[in-house]
């Protein structure tokens, strides 16, 4: 499964910077098209809910090896399960299985910046990066439930395509579950991304 890009070199390719965010999914010539002022309004409102969204997962024997550390795929697949997760908590799953709507993953980075061991419950929190008409960016941060302290960051590009594999934009619904919970610390993110690039 994969979210929302195809990046063209013209200048007028259709982004959206941090800086005009809000303007552009607030306005009428957008997403938020044909809505009510209330359903507006509850768009708005879903951007401030919530810091993050929330996946729990145990490390189970088969997440180990031999020494009973953390394969370093696990975590690739454990950042599939949270992100189908939160959709599936507010989307309706058919519209993907049916391949009405077609999610696809453009690039992955990760910075492991401690280890999982055995029976280690893990928090993973999604957060929403940069967003355009038809792209997003997932911001991930796995946390070991018991300490609290950080044990790797991700970020994910995902465009969101048809059924013959031309960009489109997203609904609003989709752009409702992820206006939910905006990253408000990229630099954070990018700052161990770049450590673990050296």
């Amino acid at each position: 499964m994969a979210f929302f890009p195809v990046f063209s070199k013209k200048k007028t390719e259709d982004r959206v910077t941090e800086q005009n965010q809000k303007k552009y999914f607030n306005s009428e010539a957008s997403c938020s098209e044909g809505l009510t002022s209330g359903e507006k309004s509850t768009l708005k409102d879903n951007s401030k809910k919530k810091n993050s969204f929330v996946y729990h997962h145990t490390v189970s024997i088969g997440d180990t090896n031999i020494t009973r550390s953390v394969y370093f795929t696990r975590y690739l697949e454990w950042l599939g399960y949270a992100r189908e997760a939160m959709l599936i908590d507010t989307v309706d799953p058919s519209e993907i299985v049916s391949g009405e709507i077609v999610l696809v993953t453009k690039n992955t980075a990760i910075a492991y910046l401690k280890e999982f061991d055995l029976y280690d419950k893990v928090e993973l929190h999604v957060t929403t990066g940069k967003l355009t008409p038809s792209t997003v960016q997932l911001c991930f941060r796995y946390i070991h439930a018991q300490t609290q302290e950080l044990y790797a960051v991700a970020k994910q590009l995902i465009l969101m395509t048809s059924k013959t594999g031309k960009p489109r934009k997203a609904p609003l619904k989709y752009v409702n579950v992820v206006l939910k919970y905006p990253e408000k610390n990229i630099k954070e993110i990018d700052r161990h991304l770049r450590k673990r690039m050296l």
